[in-house]
């Protein structure tokens, strides 16, 4: 499927806020609360406490201190549709760049991809096809290196694609 008239940025936007919840479990609000660890994660932390994914700021989502990538896994993962929205509107920076070719590309190590598949177990189908046609919009209106264009393609046929 390539990006066309029916799958813009806004359209990709509105399916990730229908696909993923905005409450927060006690678990989550817990692992929020824990501080100690190192300066950046409670600075991270503190920055999204309290607030649903999509209530946080896209300028905390495409900081690059404190990374977001640092809240720690259930963290990151509640967050990620304000990662996805945040990186489509803000397609010249780094964020997209990291999610595409780092956080959302399975590992080709069996037991790698594993952990993988567990971190995004809990993942709906439809959450799942919101991150692919993320990944889509990535590949056709961002990078026009074939060969990146192919590694998204494979992280969608491994693993996001349903």
């Amino acid at each position: 499927m390539n990006v066309g008239p029916d799958l813009e940025a806004d359209k990709i936007v509105a399916a990730i806020h229908a696909a993923f919840p905005t409450d927060r479990s006690p678990a989550l609000i817990a692992a929020l609360a824990e501080r100690g660890g190192h300066p950046e994660t409670d600075e991270m932390r503190d920055r999204v406490a309290g607030r649903e994914w999509n209530a946080v700021e896209d300028s905390a989502y495409l900081a690059s201190c404190p990374s977001p990538f640092v809240m720690g896994e259930s963290c990151t993962i509640y967050y990620l549709p304000g990662l996805l929205c945040a990186a489509l509107r803000e397609l010249e920076g780094d964020l997209a760049d990291r999610l595409v070719t780092d956080f959302l590309r399975p590992p080709g190590n069996r037991q790698d991809f594993e952990t993988f598949r567990r971190r995004f177990s809990m993942l709906t189908d439809a959450q799942k096809r919101s991150t692919a046609n993320f990944l889509r919009y990535c590949r056709d209106m961002r990078y026009s290196n074939p060969r990146l264009k192919a590694r998204i393609d494979d992280s969608i046929s491994r693993f996001w694609g349903v």
